[in-house]
């Protein structure tokens, strides 16, 4: 939804067009955003008392020069302060502002302008009084309603017949002033790297907690909260940001796997799960897609962004250090790193316009359930958009059953505020998702896919995982088998897809071309139109995404089986003159040496390769996921069978043994030997 549209008094109609009455949010009187509050209040006193010794003085500078240094002073003194007062009680607003020397001048240039009106000053004093109290606890203000009866009362009192010169100050003063106050103006515009746990300069990485070693900084108050951010092995946590040049913020949850038992934590080659952040994470290493923010075609590319890396093997779900018999512990704490990273946020960015939550894979589910808490606590007020990327929720009710309690959900699960089952082996991402468009009516939610999400680590990777779960069945020689899983995988997720689009008017899906697993970094989002809306147009992922964030008409429902579409894979080159646009692998060396190929049986023996490929000078060409194994064919399609299983209880059949394919009500009835799993996918009841 656009922000609201406040009544002004005509006076505070003429500047309300320089005033940047945005969205913002804040939770039960944060303590950083009281710091920023009581800040705001001492910059309108100071401003007041600047004209106040313009008019006072008259001619003498000196005398004027004075007051003005007095009034520097206090306002030095009452910023100095409400930092400290905010550093004990674990917050931080002393980054959220700019310097009180930055935000006094502003005001001294302005009412230098106006030859010291003190109207203007008797003005920036109320309305920054009315922004203090808003910013101070958003929750008791939504839409900002108190907060524009607060302005349009200052220009009432005093700047109805004030001088036009004094007027057409006002508003650009107020607007340079709140921007100074709650935007993190003097945050660098490129990605730092913030280390919680390390004491740096006396104090623990971005906080202004005091320190002066490594081990004073294991812990983070927020609110009344105690976290101990870490990695899943113990190693420490680190995320990224970087300053925009809009009020918006983009919160990105970083992809990466999972782990839930003995054996996919510690026991699968090469793991299932990033187990570390380190530098290596950084996204000022990524350019392609929207990763590349020096491209204007980016809608994000001018916005603020905090990327929550990702270490915990939970989906950004988790508290709980869970031993794993004859294995280890693992540290399951990926909640308690987005909630650091959650706490920097707000106070940096204290009264954002837009934001935009989501992330990829495992960041996926990370964004739809952390979006929950940056809605209600963080910026209440702002105008949310909350995509999944790869993560629409095709689990088994049988890996629910053995698993997801290891992870600590139900810590933080908020099941009662969003009607859904307080017991998290009976989760399912449909009504989780249909439980947040309710709550949250004016955010838009939404999913994207591709058709058949291939490859390691994909959607399907996991959901044949779960198919075959640990004990009975064999992690180790299902993991690697996910074009198994592909056809049922592509019906449950469309059946997701499509309940959610019937149950809330404020939710829309994606479904892309290929198996391809993600879409944020790929430069296929500005190009590839082989999805279509219903009626057969053509659709970029880029401008579906821009419609969403706009919440205009064109954000609809949008798929590649629709009139006119291709589900089947498609390859694209990234990055270079080319970017987006389809390429093909080619043959290296032998007699079809650089003719296109699908696989090395075209290639005379040699190898087909993306690699400098001619289709993408300057860049690389890079494939969907694919295989000779059914159903993927050796022409760059797939062909799943006309009855794919589809969701629920109805559709459990045995995977593996001796009946394997046939339907099943539990593991009993898949025993031969060898003995099989009966397994099924945790469907929603399907009721509105």
């Amino acid at each position: 939804m656009s922000s609201s549209t406040f009544r002004f008094s005509a006076v505070a109609l003429a500047i309300a067009a320089t005033v940047a009455v945005a969205s913002t949010a804040q939770a039960g009187g944060y303590a950083g955003n009281g710091c920023v509050g009581k800040k705001q209040s001492a910059l309108g006193k100071y401003t007041k008392a600047v004209t106040t010794a313009w008019d006072k003085n008259g001619v003498d500078v000196a005398g004027r020069n004075d007051d003005i240094a007095t009034a520097k002073g206090k306002l030095d003194t009452a910023w100095g302060k409400e930092e400290a007062k905010a550093a004990k009680k674990g917050a931080s607003c002393n980054e959220s502002t700019s310097t009180s020397t930055e935000a006094a001048d502003a005001a001294n240039a302005s009412a230098t302008t106006v030859s010291g009106d003190t109207a203007l000053g008797g003005y920036i004093g109320a309305a920054l009084k009315a922004w203090g109290k808003y910013i101070k606890d958003p929750l008791k203000d939504p839409d900002k309603v108190t907060l524009a009866a607060g302005i349009d009362a200052a220009a009432t009192d005093f700047l109805v017949g004030a001088a036009p010169a004094t007027i057409a100050e006002a508003g650009p003063l107020l607007a340079d002033l709140v921007a100074k106050t709650t935007t993190a103006p003097n945050y660098p515009d490129t990605f730092q790297t913030i280390q919680p746990s390390v004491c740096a300069a006396g104090l623990c990485g971005g906080t202004a907690t005091a320190c002066t070693a490594d081990a004073d900084c294991a812990t983070m108050k927020y609110g009344k909260q105690q976290l101990t951010p870490s990695c899943v092995d113990g190693d420490p946590y680190m995320y990224f940001a970087k300053k925009g040049t809009s009020n918006n913020v983009l919160m990105y949850y970083q992809g990466g796997g999972a782990c839930w038992d003995a054996v996919s934590c510690f026991t699968v080659p090469g793991g299932t799960c990033s187990r570390t952040a380190d530098a290596s994470d950084s996204p000022a290493l990524t350019a392609t897609g929207y990763a590349n923010y020096a491209n204007p075609a980016n809608p994000f590319h001018d916005w603020n962004v905090v990327f929550v890396s990702y270490c915990t093997c939970d989906v950004h779900w988790g508290e709980a250090d869970h031993q794993y018999p004859l294995a280890g512990t693992a540290l399951h704490r990926g909640r308690v790193n987005a909630a650091v990273a959650e706490k920097w946020a707000r106070e940096h960015f204290v009264d954002p316009e837009r934001v935009f939550v989501t992330g990829s894979s495992a960041g996926s589910y990370g964004a739809i359930m952390n979006a929950y808490f940056l809605m209600k606590n963080v910026w209440p007020n702002a105008d949310f958009s909350v995509l999944g990327d790869a993560g629409v929720g095709v689990i088994t009710k049988q890996w629910l059953d053995g698993y997801i309690q290891n992870w600590g959900v139900e810590e933080n699960f908020p099941a009662e505020d969003l009607n859904l089952d307080a017991d998290v082996t009976n989760l399912s991402l449909v009504d989780l998702i249909d439980g947040l468009t309710i709550k949250f009516p004016n955010a838009r939610f939404a999913n994207y896919d591709s058709s058949f999400d291939g490859g390691s680590g994909s959607q399907t990777n996991f959901f044949q995982v779960m198919r075959h779960p640990q004990p009975p069945g064999n992690f180790l020689l299902d993991w690697g088998s996910y074009w198994e899983a592909a056809c049922d995988w592509n019906s449950c997720m469309r059946e997701f897809k499509d309940e959610n689009a019937v149950r809330s008017s404020n939710y829309h899906y994606f479904t892309g071309a290929g198996s391809r697993h993600t879409i944020f970094g790929s430069d296929k989002i500005y190009q590839e139109v082989k999805s279509t809306e219903a009626d057969g147009t053509p659709r970029t992922f880029n401008s579906w995404v821009q419609a969403m964030i706009d919440d205009t008409a064109d954000w609809v429902d949008v798929d590649c089986n629709n009139l006119g579409g291709d589900c089947n894979l498609t390859n694209s080159c990234q990055g270079g003159g080319n970017a987006g646009l389809l390429c093909s692998p080619h043959c290296v060396g032998g007699l079809n040496d650089g003719t296109d190929c699908a696989n090395n049986g075209q290639c005379d023996s040699t190898v087909c390769s993306n690699a400098s490929n001619p289709d993408c000078p300057g860049g690389s060409c890079q494939l969907d996921p694919d295989t000779t194994n059914a159903p993927y064919n050796n022409d760059d399609t797939v062909t799943c069978p006309g009855d794919p299983c589809p969701c629920g209880l109805a559709a459990a059949e045995c995977f593996g043994g001796l009946n394997d394919g046939l339907a099943c009500a539990s593991n009993g009835d898949c025993t031969g030997p060898p003995n099989g799993t009966c397994s099924f996918v945790n469907c929603p009841t399907f009721t509105p």
